[in-house]
This record gives C-alpha cells, structure tokens and sequence, in this order.
C-alpha cells in the first residue's frame, strides 16, 4: 500500500475555455465535523492533495488530477512551488488536511501545474463535484 507523504501535495491549477470566458476547473470541499465553525469554510478548491511516498511528482498530478476531477490525458505543466512555512496560516486548512489524509500534518511544500483546456472536451467526464468557475469576478 502507498503510504501519503505529509509533506509535499501537488495542485493542479486548469484552465478551460469556451467561446464566451476563461475558467477555472475547481472542487467543493465539504466542511468536517470537527472544523472550527467560526472560520468560513472555501467552498471551492483546486484540485490538489498530498504525494505518495513511492511516486514522482508528475505522475501525482495525473492521478490526483483524475481521482478528484475525472479528468484525464491533458497536458500538466509544473510552474511552481509554494514552500513559505505560514502558508496554510487558515486553520481550517491545516484541520481539513489532518483529517482526510489522517497524518500529522504540519508543513507541506506544494508543486503546482498548470494546464489550458477547451472545456467542451473535458467537460464529460468530469466528477459531481467538480465545477469550472469563471475567473473574472473571482476573488
């Protein structure tokens, strides 16, 4: 079994395109039980999650990319790393992370790709939670 490493996530930031805007592929992440209530909970999130220990960063993007959104065999582009310590300063990221992967999760360095899709192809076969959103108008 593939042990989740509690350090490093991939992110996969898709861009899609339609005849009318430029949008962003997203999830719904729910809000736990044990979260603090009091800290609005995102309710979308790029697809991303922590690395197994026995996998190269870019095949982590793929499954993850695929496991979370349904989407498959396009292009993913690494652009960056995002390694600041008090980068995931809300707590309801740090209690979300430590209760879906079940680790102690404290830091993680996350790898991001990118990727530009026309949405009609994707679209298909993309999971119930996952939406593209308009990018002009996002906060």
């Amino acid at each position: 079994m593939n042990r989740l490493n509690p350090h490093i996530s991939v992110d996969c930031v898709i861009f899609g395109f339609d005849a009318k805007q430029l949008k962003v592929l997203l999830i719904e992440r729910e809000q736990l039980p044990n979260e603090d209530k009091s800290i609005p909970s995102g309710l979308y999130k790029l697809p991303g999650n922590l690395i197994s220990d026995t996998e190269d960063l870019d095949n982590s993007a793929y499954r993850i990319l695929k496991e979370l959104t349904g989407v498959d065999n396009i292009f993913l582009k690494q652009f960056s790393v995002f390694a600041n310590p008090n980068r995931l300063n809300n707590p309801n990221d740090l209690i979300w992370l430590r209760d879906t992967s079940n680790l102690p999760v404290e830091r993680v360095l996350t790898v991001a790709y990118y990727s530009l899709v026309k949405i009609s192809s994707p679209t298909k076969s993309l999971l119930a939670n996952s939406h593209w959103i308009p990018v002009k108008g996002m906060p």
